[in-house]
C-alpha cells in the first residue's frame, strides 16, 4: 500500500512529453484539447491563452523542433524549459507548466488566469513555487556574467 503512494510522488512517468508534438504543430483546436480542466468546470479560455502557447509552435523553415533545455517539479507540476532554436531573440526560453496527473498544460510561467479561482490553494502554491524558480533562472542566466 505505501508502495503506491511512494509512486505516487516519484513517479518519473515522461508521457507528458507527448504533448510535445501538439505544441510544435501550433494548431488552435488541438492546444484547446491540452489546457488544464476540472472534469467538472468548463472554462471558457481567452484567445491569448491559445495565442501565447501557438509561440512555441515550430516554423516550416526550423531545422529542430522544441528543445527540452531543464524540467523542475513541484508537487502534481512541472516547468519544462523549452529552448526554441528559432527565435530571433537573444533569450531563446520559454517555460511551460504541465499538471504531470493528466498531461494537461496549466500555465506558462504562472496559472492562466481563467484558472484563477478554480485551482486550489495548494496547486497555486505548486505552480507559484515553479514560477519563482523561472523568475531566479532567467535572472541570472540573463545578468550572471
Amino acid at each position: 500500500m505505501f508502495s503506491f503512494f511512494k509512486n505516487l510522488f516519484t513517479n518519473n512517468d515522461e508521457s507528458w512529453r507527448s504533448i510535445i508534438p501538439i505544441l510544435e504543430r501550433g494548431d488552435e483546436h488541438e492546444l484547446n484539447s491540452i489546457l488544464w480542466r476540472r472534469k467538472r468546470a468548463p472554462i471558457n479560455f481567452l484567445p491569448v491563452t491559445t495565442f501565447m502557447l501557438q509561440k512555441l509552435a515550430r516554423p516550416n523553415v526550423a531545422e529542430k523542433g522544441l528543445q527540452i533545455h531543464d524540467v523542475w517539479r513541484k508537487g502534481k507540476f512541472i516547468l519544462v524549459v523549452f529552448e526554441l532554436p528559432w527565435d530571433g531573440d537573444d533569450f531563446k526560453y520559454s517555460p511551460l507548466i504541465i499538471d504531470i496527473s493528466n498531461n494537461k498544460v496549466a500555465g506558462i510561467m504562472l496559472p492562466f488566469n481563467e484558472l484563477h479561482g478554480i485551482i486550489t490553494n495548494a496547486e497555486s502554491k505548486q505552480i507559484g513555487d515553479l514560477g519563482a524558480r523561472w523568475a531566479l533562472w532567467t535572472f541570472k542566466k540573463r545578468f550572471d556574467t
